[in-house]
């Protein structure tokens, strides 16, 4: 099992990465040594640019690299070389927990922009980890809708306490919603949607860049979104930092 963890990368989430490692007894060093194999741990996105220069010392190395979202050259490149690399933001532990913390995250932006009570109707578009979280973290602070296009996830989402719309029902009148989150990682608050909301509704967006709303069409319109993306490094640090290398801990002794 290799003890020496290499941590790239100087956000926040990253510094706490190497204090969680250094806490468990883990060696840390913030450069690769070539001579030390190790772990290497990037940053998300995990991109070549990060280790620029450095894939073939990884490879001498004989070190192993875990990486979040990691881009589709960097990925082949380390293949090629041999170097064994893994993506944590695909476990869904990490995914899990990173959802709890972006809900937690993206409702606390919407209180601080606007008064968000138990009087408010909340739309929540899409039910996957990130959807589910952020209904669950609504729940109590107002009413919470969820809006999905597979309708057999409708059983599941009343079971769960909130009511359901099916996506596909265009003509559905959305104008009671005084707040929108959306997770899905397309197009779907595009003109024709908006059309359907209120003029005072606030849209909070934290799909994949560029986001699932068209929001050229809001600003010409006077009307609220923001795309707010990696939530869980920027507003909570410490926790996501634990919560990766909680996860590549788990892996290293697993494999």
């Amino acid at each position: 099992m290799l003890n020496n963890i290499c941590v790239l990368g100087i956000d926040n989430r990253m510094n706490y990465v190497a204090d969680t490692f250094t806490n468990k007894g883990y060696t840390v060093t913030r450069e690769l040594n070539i001579n030390n194999p190790a772990v290497v741990i990037l940053p998300p996105p995990s991109k070549k640019e990060v280790i620029k220069g450095k894939i073939s010392d990884i490879a001498k190395s004989g070190s192993v690299v875990y990486g979040g979202a990691i881009d589709v050259e960097l990925f082949d490149d380390c293949r090629k070389l041999g170097i064994k690399i893994y993506d944590y933001l695909k476990w869904d532990e990490v995914t899990e927990a990173n959802a709890i913390l972006t809900a937690k995250g993206i409702v606390r932006e919407a209180q601080d922009e606007a008064s968000l009570n138990k009087f408010n109707d909340c739309l929540v578009l899409g039910y996957g980890f990130c959807g589910r979280a952020i209904a669950r973290e609504l729940n109590g602070k107002s009413r919470v809708c969820v809006m999905v296009r597979r309708p057999e996830i409708g059983d599941l989402i009343i079971s769960d306490g909130f009511s359901y719309i099916d996506m596909r029902d265009i003509n559905k009148d959305l104008s009671k919603f005084q707040f929108v989150f959306n997770t899905v990682p397309e197009l779907v608050i595009n003109k024709k949607f908006v059309h359907r909301l209120s003029r005072n509704v606030r849209i909070f967006d934290i799909a994949s860049a560029p986001g699932g709303t068209d929001f050229d069409y809001c600003k010409e319109n006077r009307v609220f979104a923001r795309l707010s993306l990696g939530i869980p490094g920027k507003t909570f640090p410490k926790e996501a930092g634990e919560i990766i290398a909680n996860a590549i801990i788990k892996h290293i002794n697993s494999v």
